[in-house]
This record gives structure tokens, sequence and C-alpha cells, in this order.
């Protein structure tokens, strides 16, 4: 299920369970697994009061939405390199994946539209 691709994901799946567990057993429950569970995460991060606990599921949080964050900004950085490989190896296809149509001039303007848009954009003067 996890390998180094995603490793990071799975990381963040188990804060996400660690901190779930913590939550379930806070709340008075008699499972023997989870109590057991919980005691084994407790004793991992070395915590011994209630306080402590509410300090581990917070540093708990912040990590997951670090991984998420650094996550987010690997995808738009792995989006971005593959449209640009795209960009440059085929550019029809890479308009076409973002759903844009490429711009076709099917015959170049007139001569007196093109002075009549030179005079509109204030580059020519009008003689």
């Amino acid at each position: 299920m996890c390998n180094a691709r995603n490793s990071t994901r799975c990381h963040i799946i188990i804060i996400i369970i660690i901190i779930i567990i913590i939550a379930e057993t806070g709340t008075g429950s008699d499972n023997g697994k989870l109590n057991r569970k919980e005691r084994k995460i407790l004793k991992k991060y070395r915590v011994t009061n209630a306080r402590e606990v509410a300090q581990l599921t917070e540093t708990l949080k912040q990590k997951v939405q670090a991984k998420a964050q650094r996550i987010r900004r690997y995808e738009k950085r792995e989006t971005q390199c593959s449209q640009n490989k795209m960009f440059k190896e085929d550019t029809k296809r890479f308009y076409r994946n973002l759903g844009m149509k490429n711009i076709e001039a099917r015959e170049p303007p007139s001569m007196a539209e093109t002075e009549l848009l030179e005079v509109t954009m204030g580059r020519r003067s009008k003689a």
C-alpha cells in the first residue's frame, strides 16, 4: 500500500489515525484494542497527562496540515513541469488539454482595417 512515491501520504494517514485513536479513547472507550493502541502511542510520544495529550493532538494536526501543504506544492510543481514539457513537445495538444481553442487567422486583415486599428491604438496619426 505505501511505497516511496506516496510515503508522505501514508505518513499523513498514520498521523490522522493516531489523532482519531487519541480522541476516541479520551471519551472513555471500553475497547481493549483501542486502549492498547492509545497506551502505545502515549508511550511513543512520552505523554503523561491530559494537557500533554491536547498538545500532542494539536502538534499532530499541525504536522498533517504541513504535509498536506507540501503535497499540494509538489502536485502543483509536477503539473507545471508536465505542462511545460507538453508545450515544448506538442503545443497543439497542450492547448487542447487546457480546453482552449487555437486562434487561427483564416485570412489577414485588409490594409484599411490595419490602419484603422493603428489609429485607434494611437500608434499612427491619421494623415
